[in-house]
């Protein structure tokens, strides 16, 4: 009988015969990877550029040519001044000159695969602000950092360089001054000043507004209860001057006053935020004022302009309302009101007529007009005196208010222009993307562009105020269905989303507009993600608010590729390059028989009408905002030949052109090659060589500027074609975050908020690091994790200029929490140095439950039934030890009942938490009274009592009642206890007495099938 081969041994022979088989491999894999290209590096966009005031661990990716893997990759921090450059090296943590350690290079950590060949690292420079070298800020050291990564043969020959200034020193700001005293109409405008470090720069000024009545906040639109800071509006060169009035946006406040003074106060704080992310502190720019009444002693009169817009839709314009008040001394008896058509027809409260003096009575809000300030309305038809009932579409009304008190008649000039639209607007475009659209590396989808119109017509047509889009990653269906992820301008939400594009001039206020989305708009364009499909859809509003037919909206689909490996190698090796330029040679001479093409030429210009005789020429697009250095590629057609192909690369930032090696001042033409080797063809694709082009370095670190790149087209016939050309931002800006303040100790956070601001690109999302101190853990929005996580704040600006977090974890009493926030540009760009903020949860002291015993069972309140009282946390029972402090201090909330009797008793529960008083003589209570406990009622730590309005109410409980407590339980928990203790005592006795079965008392049958089975 034949002996086979146990599988163990079958499987050694495999792994022994495939180990000879990689060995064979090996040399030939090693020789061609040698000639694979050089693998490459990108920083990723953090706010690691121009001005900071931290620095966090630098992030990035690296690729290299597959079969090879990045094996390491290298960050170099350095700084040059005095001629001396000097390096940070990590690991000795100090800063070394080249001759002090040659290696000025530190390596980078936290190697993962992302998938392929593509890796992400990490750096982290450990650096705290006084190590930077020039203290807070010296604007003569410029800090650069590089990356490069190793593929084990070759080290990236492009490296990524980031450029920034240090700035530690918050900026200041002040506020022009505003009168103690100033009438309510004459506030149209705050205004103020900011100054930074020498060399630094100002990001923005925000401005606190508070009604000192009833401690609101002004958010812009109306008054809140939670405080907000506003956004000035720059005036001057980085916000070396600004203001706030009723034409920014956010607007001034719409301003009240009262008749009891003091009412009428209001406080204005400001602060200035630099481009470091440095916040004014202490906060030092503040006015208070009291709004009063008009000091000229004159008639004043005030149309809400909260009423009427400069547009507004016929349903919209329902009522116009107003304010007006009389001279001193006396009192307002009617206010009339004139609306003029631009037609000059006259509205006489029931048809439009030609007669100028034509006023109609308003209504006083009140009833009647008898005081010496007023409020006034008047609505749509269905009074005597009333506005139209409809108003005509597209044309303009003025209206104007004349008022009377009981002195001499006055008028005054007060009057409000608006423009009636009631049209949709339509015809709005997105201009055609390709699907699939194929980003390979450095042409990434970083813009979508398209025009919109508003209706047309009527001498006054209407105004686009905004254009809406939604984008969403479609199923297949090219219909957006609920659930499908959409973006809300900084990450990928289930909910549906429409986010804001920008105006190409900056502002939607024209009938046509075009406009666009980018990585460099506020909100930004979306990250797009390999081998998804994605549907964009748009709507238009006007300024009346009306917005396009949503069945009829435009939109687009297509599907998005990524390439994010390099070439392969089989383009590297081709030679056909260089011989490639031997035809071009030989080209040259085909111009130099200029006669031959000359006859040519004459009949061209006959035939220059159809325009067949001139080549084209067109440029691949290229991404709108860049951050390395584009290919530059395009294609030239012809009737003819192609002969050559120029291209002219100009920066704006100088009006310099790139001639190869460097910038220079004129213009300066590039040859581009054919891609297939030779122009020789009537249809030729074309690039600027590698050689030729300016590197990420040669475009310049830690700037924003546009580059333009111009191509043009040769034939044999010695024609030129147009010059075609296309721009793009050169940009390494970063985002600023700020977090709105937390106190230091808190007892109730429902929700973090903050501000975000950005050059270019716009913020796309901010995020947040939530850590509890004591358990070293992080908040990931659900539970807590031991690793370091961030979470996505939700947009409630524009672009995340305010912003919010709510999803919030249960804190935990006496526990200390750190709050980050940064934020995160279009560009990928994150802030540098977050914004931070800590706090301690302490549960807030509060009077919980109070029971009543009713002792003699009458169901009434009154001697000998006992109230007990029980409190969150132990009480300073100093402040409650005797019937007149407990009278005093928890005093009920009906008439007639405010003490628990004259001679009543107390006392406490040994923690402190629980007080029982014993009703004594006096006054009896009916049993639905509610405690109102007084703030001087404190715990331990002297925190008053946080319970508000009325505290729990003072009711009968008939688990409670006499006779039924012993040891503070109540019966039921007695009798659940002793049931329990039963049941327990029952089950132990079964346990011991119950008799053994006969599988536990046969050992041998137990042996034998114990045996069985082994033999088994």
């Amino acid at each position: 009988m034949k002996k086979r081969f146990k599988p163990a041994w079958r499987l050694i022979v495999a792994l022994l015969m495939l180990v000879a088989l990689v060995a064979l491999m090996v040399p030939a894999a090693m020789t061609s990877a040698a000639a694979l290209p050089p693998p490459n590096t990108y920083i990723d966009p953090v706010t690691i550029t121009g001005y900071v005031a931290g620095l966090d661990p630098v992030t990035g990716t690296s690729a290299a040519q597959m079969p090879l893997e990045v094996e390491a990759v290298k960050v170099k921090l350095a700084y040059t001044k005095n001629t001396v450059t000097y390096y940070w090296h990590a690991d000795a943590g100090e800063w070394q000159t080249e001759s002090q350690n040659p290696d000025t290079w530190d390596e980078a950590q936290t190697l993962t695969n992302v998938w392929g060949n593509q890796w992400h690292w990490q750096y982290d420079t450990g650096l705290t602000p006084g190590e930077m070298p020039g203290g807070d800020f010296d604007k003569d050291v410029v800090y650069t950092i590089t990356a490069r990564a190793w593929d084990g043969y070759l080290y990236d020959p492009y490296p990524y360089i980031y450029s920034f200034q240090w700035d530690g020193i918050p900026p200041n700001s002040s506020i022009n001054a505003i009168p103690d005293e100033i009438p309510f109409d004459d506030i149209t405008s705050i205004t103020g000043q900011t100054s930074d470090t020498a060399g630094g720069e100002v990001d923005r000024v925000e401005v606190l507004i508070q009604r000192q009545s009833d401690w609101k906040f002004w958010n812009g639109t109306a008054w809140q209860g939670p405080d907000v800071w506003l956004d000035a509006t720059n005036t001057g060169t980085n916000f070396s001057t600004w203001k706030i009035d009723y034409n920014t946006t956010p607007r001034l406040a719409f301003w009240t006053h009262r008749d009891t003074p003091g009412d009428d106060a209001y406080m204005v704080l400001c602060r200035a935020v630099d481009k470091a992310g440095n916040y004014e502190t202490p906060v030092d720019a503040l006015e208070h004022f009291d709004v009063i009444a008009d000091l000229d002693g004159v008639l004043t009169g005030f149309i809400n302009p909260f009423t009427l817009t400069d547009y507004v839709t016929d349903t919209n314009l329902f009522e116009i309302t107003g304010v007006v008040e009389a001279s001193p001394l006396e009192t307002i008896t009617k206010v009339e009101m004139r609306v003029k058509r631009d037609d000059l027809k006259y509205w006489n409260g029931a048809t439009w007529v030609e007669t100028q003096e034509t006023w109609i009575e308003t209504d006083a809000t009140d009833g009647s007009f008898n005081a010496d300030e007023e409020e006034w309305e008047i609505a749509k038809a269905g009074t005597t005196n009333a506005l139209p009932g409809t108003w005509e579409n597209a044309r303009q009304y003025t209206v104007e208010i004349k008022v009377w008190e009981t002195g001499p008649d006055s008028t005054i000039p007060v009057s409000v222009t608006f423009i009636i639209d009631d049209a949709l607007p339509n015809n709005s475009s997105i201009t055609a993307i390709s699907d699939p659209y194929d980003a390979t590396e450095g042409t990434p989808l970083n813009e979508v562009t398209g025009t919109a119109a508003d209706s047309g017509g009527g001498p006054f047509p209407g105004k686009l105020d905004a254009l809406r889009m939604r984008i969403w990653q479609d199923d297949g269906s090219h219909t957006y269905n609920p659930g499908e992820p959409c973006w809300n301008g900084s990450a990928w939400q289930i909910d549906e989303v429409w986010i804001f594009t920008t105006a190409s001039d900056g502002i939607f206020d024209e009938n046509t507009e075009s406009w666009k989305i980018s990585s460099t708009t506020t909100p930004p364009l979306a990250f797009w993600q390999d081998l998804n499909t994605y549907g964009i859809e748009i709507m238009a509003r006007d300024k009346a608010g009306n917005d396009e037919v949503i069945d009829a909206v435009p939109d687009t689909w297509f599907e998005y590729r990524v390439n994010l490996s390099l070439p392969e190698p089989t383009p590297t090796p081709t030679p056909a390059p260089t011989p490639t330029p031997t035809p071009t040679p030989t080209v040259t001479p085909t111009p130099t028989p200029t006669p031959t093409p000359t006859p040519t030429p004459t009949p061209t210009p006959t035939a220059t009408p159809s325009g067949t005789d001139e080549p084209v020429c067109t440029i691949d697009d290229i991404a709108a905002e860049v951050k390395t250095a584009p290919d530059i590629t395009g294609g030239a057609t012809d009737d003819g030949t192609i002969e050559e192909v120029k291209v002219t690369i100009q920066r704006d930032s100088d009006d310099k052109y790139w001639d190869g090696d460097s910038w220079e001042t004129t213009e300066e033409w590039l040859d581009a090659e054919a891609e297939d080797g030779t122009f020789n063809s009537d249809d030729e694709d074309w690039e600027v060589a590698s050689a030729d082009k300016p590197s990420t370095s040669e475009l310049g670190d830690d700037t924003t500027y546009d580059v333009e790149v111009t191509a043009k087209s040769l034939d044999d016939d010695a024609n030129w074609s147009d010059e075609t050309t296309e721009t793009f931002i050169w940009d390494t800006e970063d985002p600023k975050t700020g977090i709105d303040a937390i106190d230091a100790t808190v007892d109730e956070l429902d929700e973090i908020t903050g501000t975000s601001s950005d050059e270019a690109p716009t913020v796309e999302t901010v995020k947040l690091k939530i850590r509890d101190t004591d358990a070293s853990e992080y908040w990931d929005g659900n539970s807590w994790e031991s690793s370091t996580t961030w979470v996505d704040a939700t947009n409630t600006g524009t672009n995340f200029s305010t912003w919010k977090y709510t999803s919030l974890p249960d804190w935990e009493d006496a526990v200390e929490y750190e709050i980050e926030a940064k934020a995160v540009d279009k560009a990928g760009n994150e802030d540098a140095t977050p914004a931070e903020e800590s706090f301690t949860f302490e549960e807030a002291f509060m009077l919980e439950d109070i029971d009543w015993i009713d002792t003699d069972n009458s169901d009434t309140v009154n001697e000998g039934d006992k109230l007990v009282f029980e409190f969150s946390r132990a009480v300073d029972t100093d402040t409650l030890d005797s019937c007149s402090e407990v009278n005093d201090k928890l005093n009920t909330s009906a008439e007639g009942t405010k003490d628990y009797g004259t001679d009543c008793t107390v006392s406490w529960s040994s923690d402190g938490t629980k007080l029982t008083v014993t009703l004594g003589a006096g006054e009896t209570l009916t049993g639905t009274e509610t405690v109102n406990p007084k703030s001087t009622v404190t715990d331990e730590d002297d925190n008053p009592d946080a319970t508000t309005g009325t505290g729990p109410e003072i009711a009968p409980d008939a688990e409670e009642e006499a006779g039924w407590e012993f040891a503070g339980l109540a019966w039921w928990i007695w009798l659940i206890i002793v049931v329990a203790v039963v049941i327990l005592i029952v089950l132990l006795i079964y346990l011991l007495t119950r008799p053994k079965g006969p599988a536990m008392e046969d050992e041998g049958e137990l042996g034998e099938y114990e045996e069985g089975e082994e033999e088994f």
